[in-house]
């Protein structure tokens, strides 16, 4: 039996990864500072899930060298420890501040070196540090937070660079706003009448647009479930259609022109100016995953006819006169030409099993993101197993069916793995 090792699993994401990995087959050891008082994870326990709670605070070497002592190989490290604040950079006591790089930055060092010389000698294992979109941009009043998020994320690079070529493998989940009590835990007492009050109000209000069904901490459970079973994860994994909208914004958008929008005067002439940027309104309520349900049942439907085998299920999801283009190649037109093509590749690959990853918004679109495993035993087959994950970017008809789909994926990477 496989064995992770997962942080900060008391409640939230931690939790929510514990249960998912224990519920597939790992032996899972759930630290947490107070395991005993975490009624989620005893109750997990109660029901006979293959968990160890371990006592364990990253924010003490002796603390980590303790709990690790007996526990043997980890093959997978879930650094999910972690805490959060908010203060504008004057008012943010440095003892805070401190604090915060305790347990998202040096925390995460402790268990990495705790874990990594048996994941390197037996060249096997995956390292998984839980960050945050925050590790990818900033917001006013949250400056010492990201600073320990982009930190980490730096950490995570050059980790994967040192270990790879002894073939530990190395991710990054970087999710946007969850709903996880990591918004109730703690917080800094500000002056009254300070004067960064306009600052804090804008970074609660794109926060707090996302509360109205929002997030679930299981979705982000997933997320590392697909990078601790892909063999080569992408190393920044965004989680959340809030996620994904920042980070593209955030990419698009040069620094002086990010500091000029976050800091526009005027409160209606933001919200304009950031729905320009994002191409949608995200800044009012109910959240872009709320919105986005009715896609995400869609897409589970669609995952599921092309898990069928049915090609003509598969084309059904589109409209009549719809379209499915592949690598830029010559579009298939209408439900026969696509049903032809899904064809092509359920007989290529008769034990296809495609996975659904994500959905991503878009201004005028959505982006599906999938995982297509199989062995590829078809007629003339090399008899190569391949695992190849790519996208299709959708655009929706009146009826909820699919006018186009444009899909990409590493054509490149396919072929090597068709090869051998």
């Amino acid at each position: 039996m496989d064995t992770a090792l997962i942080t900060g699993t008391s409640t939230g994401i931690g939790l929510e990864t514990a249960r998912l990995f224990a519920q597939r087959g790992y032996h899972v050891f759930a630290a947490a500072r107070s395991p005993a008082s975490a009624e989620g994870l005893t109750a997990a326990v109660a029901e006979g899930l293959p968990i160890t709670p371990l006592a364990l605070d990253v924010d003490s070497d002796a603390s980590v060298v303790a709990a690790l002592a007996d526990i043997g190989d980890i093959d997978v490290l879930v650094n999910n420890a972690g805490v959060g604040s908010a203060a504008p950079v004057e008012h943010m006591p440095l003892a805070e501040t401190r604090a915060l790089f305790e347990t998202n930055v040096f925390g995460a060092i402790r268990m990495m070196q705790a874990v990594l010389p048996a994941m390197r000698i037996r060249r096997h294992g995956i390292v998984i540090n839980i960050s945050s979109v925050m590790g990818r941009l900033t917001l006013p009043g949250h400056g010492s937070y990201a600073a320990t998020k982009f930190a980490l994320g730096a950490l995570t690079e050059s980790l994967a660079m040192e270990v790879r070529p002894f073939g530990v493998r190395v991710a990054l989940i970087e999710p946007g706003v969850i709903l996880t009590p990591i918004w109730g835990k703690r917080g800094v007492a500000l002056p009254d009448g300070h004067a960064y009050q306009a600052a804090m109000a804008r970074l609660m209000r794109i926060f707090g647009s996302q509360f109205e069904g929002g997030t679930p901490p299981g979705t982000v459970a997933d997320a590392v479930w697909y990078a601790a079973q892909h063999p080569d994860p992408p190393l920044h994994i965004p989680v959340g259609p809030d996620a994904d909208v920042w980070v593209a914004v955030r990419q698009r958008l040069s620094a002086d022109e990010w500091v000029s929008l976050l800091a526009e005067p005027d409160d209606e002439r933001f919200a304009v100016r950031m729905t320009d940027a994002c191409g949608l309104d995200c800044l009012s309520g109910p959240s872009l995953h709320a919105r986005l349900a009715p896609t995400r049942a869609f897409a589970h439907d669609y995952t599921a006819a092309w898990c069928s085998h049915d090609a003509s299920r598969v084309a059904s999801f589109f409209e009549v006169d719809g379209s499915l283009t592949i690598n830029d190649g010559v579009p298939a037109r209408g439900r026969a030409a696509i049903a032809t093509d899904a064809g092509a590749f359920m007989t290529a690959f008769p034990d296809l099993v495609v996975t659904f990853d994500r959905l991503e918004p878009l201004p005028d679109a959505v982006r599906y993101h999938w995982t297509l495993t199989g062995t590829n035993t078809g007629p003339g087959g090399s008899g190569k197993a391949v695992r190849v994950s790519g996208h299709e970017t959708w655009t929706l008809g009146a009826g909820g069916l699919i006018a186009r789909s444009i899909g990409a994926f590493d054509a490149a990477d396919y072929a090597r793995q068709l090869s051998g």
